[in-house]
């Protein structure tokens, strides 16, 4: 396990830059079921990506019963709100 099993998100101004909102992600819904980081064996950011109507992100998530999920998720940003990440699996 993660000594820190989150992600963080932040919208931030510019060109002082300063957060205007911030969101901590301790696990994902997905495929009908909540996935708490803390509680796998390990999960791991394959990829990030930071496009025109948020943030994108595919995480490896291992199960603690053995093997292991690709979930492929998007973090919705809007005038500065977050919005929950809706993520599927691969």
């Amino acid at each position: 396990m993660e000594l820190e099993p989150i992600i963080e998100i932040e919208v931030l101004t510019t060109p002082s830059v300063r957060v205007v909102n911030k969101m901590t992600i301790r696990g994902i819904d997905a495929d009908g079921e909540h996935l708490d980081f803390g509680d796998s064996d390990g999960t791991f950011v394959e990829a990030a990506q930071i496009v025109r109507d948020g943030v994108d992100f595919a995480v490896e998530y291992f199960y603690s019963r053995g093997g292991s999920s690709i979930f492929e998720c998007h973090v919705p940003v809007n005038g500065g709100q977050i919005g929950m990440p809706k993520c599927v699996s691969q």
